[in-house]
């Protein structure tokens, strides 16, 4: 079963007057043979992502919580804050990995696939979300 699902950009030359050679750009329609592994390639790799993050997110986590003592005191809020962000983030994490195993078993033209698809789409967006406002509340503790 082919099916056309993007279209992508690709450079047609066409001979010009003086045999030079003139790019053209058109939209050429973009073929996938098989759209069930295409799916489950890119939740794969999307799942792998997921660990990078997951992994930096526990080696933030360890890092705060073995340095806790040395912070200065008027960091005391910001300290918390950055100890919550981490820690619902890890959890959202989480359930996102878990969200996109069931994903990868699922067909593709199933209608619950597509919304929980869509559903870990808004998951990740949060996880980024809050990953920015970590980095923003992070304190040095040398600083």
């Amino acid at each position: 079963m082919t099916e056309v699902r993007h279209r992508r950009p690709v450079l047609c030359y066409r001979g010009g007057d003086n045999d030079e050679a003139v790019g053209e750009v058109r939209m050429v329609p973009m073929r996938i043979d098989n759209v069930n592994r295409y799916t489950t390639k890119k939740t794969a790799i999307q799942g792998m992502l997921d660990i990078a993050l997951l992994t930096a997110n526990v080696s933030r986590l360890r890092h705060m919580l073995l340095t806790w003592g040395t912070y200065k005191e008027e960091f005391f809020y910001f300290n918390w804050i950055c100890l919550i962000l981490i820690m619902l983030t890890i959890m959202l994490q989480v359930t996102a990995g878990v969200m996109m195993l069931k994903i990868s078993r699922m067909d593709v033209n199933d209608e619950d696939a597509e919304k929980l698809n869509d559903y870990t789409v808004y998951v990740v967006f949060f996880v980024t979300l809050l990953n920015v406002f970590i980095s923003v509340f992070a304190v040095d503790p040398y600083g």
